[in-house]
């Protein structure tokens, strides 16, 4: 017998006992009736469910908070007294606020939605598809159920997909302006007339009025040499909060975001990475040092990867002696401005960009935070950070520092121009 049949049987006996008054007959429909409820609440009802997850921003830079909306909607014709849900986060990446996991009754074309907040780290993530369990209504039956989200199926945490838009941009392509006449473009005096200058650099108008010749001087502009120094030696390597990138990582990020700002803007840029380890260096690296410029055969890029890949390691790196050092400084060539990007986990930072500045060349420091005030020791470490901060600062050493509460295209953005410009 069907259900249908049996629901009908029971149906016209409950008729029958209505019309008839007979209690009898009320008795033998009133039996079937509650067998057929208790079966209808016990079974698991039929489901379609649509499911969509969002993630903003997109594209997150490693250590930036990124916020995960997951949607589902009950596409069917019967209600879900009993949804229960879970995202599943992707490894090694950890949940900040909120959960994945939602448990909630859904009507017919009704929406449930949960969001939760993790800190991104720099890889290619792929989603599995959302878990969801649907429960009867008497909760004594389930069915497990696997849909794939539409939207966001994989999370990219990038290194770099465009340069800040601070005045970094705006500065004269590849130039520096200094005190030293000559040719360029802004106006710096007017001298004798001198055989043999330009044609197109004789003052004219002031031959017109008093009939002798004078040359017009402008400010001559040289090349901007940038080098972007990485400090990835084993104290950057920690984390300051679980599910939080290394401070390797923040700064290899931060190199590559300078880079392109820099490269964008016309500029000559090497970049070098310190304190490697043994098992990221090639046969190209001298002392510990990955090295990239214009005189190198190889581009920059190999110098961020092999930064992004020592923040995986834990090991030891070769020691930066005090002879390493000053090769390091040796090789620096004059006139070449130095930033140092660097989370200041210990004192050699500060003591390096002194002798940077000391040897004549502009020196500054990029400082991703990464002490955590969670613990005592976390306390102590941003203590201690903030002191050398204001170290080098007393030392006439422009210092930026990233929060880890502000996106670092925010802090340069406040900051790039005394980078480069002052």
């Amino acid at each position: 017998m069907t259900r249908a049949l049996a629901l009908g049987g029971t149906l016209f006996l409950l008729a029958v006992g209505l019309l008839l008054a007979a209690p009898t007959a009320l008795l033998a429909a009133v039996v079937p009736l509650a067998y057929l409820l208790a079966t209808e609440l016990s079974a698991v009802p039929r489901t379609d469910l649509r499911v969509s997850r969002a993630v903003e921003p997109s594209n997150p830079a490693p250590g930036e908070r990124a916020t995960v909306t997951v949607s589902v909607t009950n596409e069917g014709d019967s209600p879900v007294a009993d949804l229960r849900f879970v995202d599943p986060v992707p490894e090694p990446l950890t949940v900040v606020d909120g959960s994945p996991r939602g448990a909630v009754t859904l009507r017919p074309e009704s929406t449930a939605t949960i969001s939760y907040e993790f800190i991104a780290k720099r890889g290619r993530y792929e989603y599995d598809p959302v878990d969801i369990r649907v429960r009867s209504s008497l909760g004594d039956d389930e069915e497990t159920l696997q849909v794939t989200a539409a939207g966001a199926t994989e999370l990219v945490c990038r290194g770099v997909t465009a340069p800040p838009e601070s005045d970094v941009t705006q500065l004269r392509v590849g130039t520096l302006g200094t005190d030293d006449s000559g040719n360029g473009l802004e106006f710096r005096s007017v001298r004798e007339y001198q055989h043999g200058d330009p044609v197109n650099r004789i003052d004219w108008r002031q031959y017109a009025k008093t009939g002798e010749l004078a040359t017009v001087e402008y400010r001559e502009e040289r090349s901007l040499r940038v080098l972007l120094l990485l400090d990835c030696r084993p104290p950057t390597r920690q984390v300051p909060e679980p599910g939080y990138p290394t401070g390797t990582e923040t700064v290899a990020y931060a190199g590559r975001l300078l880079y392109d700002a820099l490269t964008d803007a016309g500029h000559t840029v090497g970049a070098a990475a310190l304190g490697l380890p043994e098992s990221v260096l090639t046969a190209e690296s001298r002392d510990g040092i990955s090295w990239a410029d214009e005189t190198t055969p190889r581009d920059s890029t190999a110098v961020f990867e092999q930064a992004e890949a020592a923040s995986d390691h834990t090991g030891s790196a070769r020691r930066l002696t005090d002879t390493h050092q000053k090769r390091l400084l040796a090789r620096i060539e004059p006139n070449t401005h130095v930033i140092l990007c660097s989370p200041l986990a210990d004192e050699w930072p500060v003591e390096f960009a002194s002798r940077l500045n000391a040897h004549g060349h502009q020196t500054t420091v990029i400082t991703p935070e990464h002490a955590s005030r969670a613990t005592t020791g976390g306390t102590v470490a941003a203590l201690e950070r903030e002191t050398r901060i204001q170290t080098l600062r007393r030392a006439g050493i422009e210092t930026v520092n990233w929060s880890r509460d502000q996106p670092l295209r925010a802090s340069l953005d406040q900051s790039l121009q005394q980078v480069v410009g002052r």
